[in-house]
């Protein structure tokens, strides 16, 4: 593994255990300020309908060009964190790592237009909210 994949996977594996802001962790399941129920730790992941793949190429096609990267051919790497609602719809989408305005803006913009459903995570069989970070390459 180059010194370049193991800094983004370090990166990730960091962030993830990072606790998510206005979030109070409680055993497996965490909770919003308004109370409800977030789980951290679920038997099944959210994912893409589509895949992942999929999702990544809308936002790159949907990304506002002027704003893309252009120093080296290097791309951006922004941490986003969202929450994979029961019905597979994103909510309180937030830019955990960014570049400042107005990259911050555009990738939230291109994560809460895109219209890829997801499948919400599972635990018990049961469909679950579920508190996700993704990293997004521009």
């Amino acid at each position: 593994m180059n010194s370049k994949r193991f800094l983004e996977f370090y990166c990730i594996a960091l962030l993830t255990a990072l606790p998510l802001s206005n979030i109070m962790a409680q055993n497996d399941t965490v909770y919003l300020d308004d109370n409800q129920e977030v789980f951290s730790v679920v038997s099944h992941d959210p994912e893409p309908i589509g895949g992942r793949e999929s999702f990544d190429k809308w936002i790159q096609e949907n990304f506002k060009e002027e704003l893309k990267s252009t120093e080296d051919n290097e791309k951006k790497v922004f941490y986003v964190q969202f929450i994979v609602e029961v019905d597979g719809t994103l909510s309180d989408i937030k830019i955990v790592k960014g570049f400042g305005e107005p990259y911050d803006d555009e990738v939230k913009r291109v994560v809460k237009e895109n219209p890829t459903k997801w499948r919400p995570a599972r635990q018990n069989n049961k469909p679950v909210k579920r508190a996700n970070l993704i990293a997004v390459k521009i």
